[in-house]
């Protein structure tokens, strides 16, 4: 974590992840979206699902744009001759942030999952 480049690879990281992420979480809404349009969906729980799927999607969007672009901006080391690394103060904070998001993300998604057992049940 004291290598100039962690920051580098872990923008590099996080940049692919976060891609595939916001096209699973748009795959997710949009097929609820005809589930519930095509068949009966959910029934009284397709608005729910629907909800979840677009509250899915704004993590994704918000992990993908807000986030990690700040923790990326915080930790480049710009001074090629600035030998200490330190980690930037706000950086813990702009960790919490995406592990509590990514809290909810296992939540909701566990919650869709759930819809979609009882639905096949």
């Amino acid at each position: 974590m004291t290598s100039p480049e962690f920051a580098a690879a872990g923008n590099l990281m996080f940049w692919g992840f976060n891609r595939v992420e916001l096209v699973c979480a748009a795959l997710v809404a949009t097929g609820l979206m005809v589930l519930n349009n095509l068949s009966s969906g959910f029934g009284k729980q397709s608005r729910t699902a629907i909800i979840l799927s677009l509250v899915l999607l704004a993590i994704a969007l918000i992990d993908t744009y807000a986030l990690t672009p700040q923790m990326s901006a915080l930790g480049m080391q710009l001074n090629l001759f600035d030998f200490t690394a330190e980690i930037p103060t706000g950086m813990n904070l702009l960790h919490q942030g995406y592990f509590a998001l990514e809290a909810v993300k296992l939540a909701v998604g566990g919650t869709l999952l759930s819809f979609c057992y009882q639905h096949q049940a």
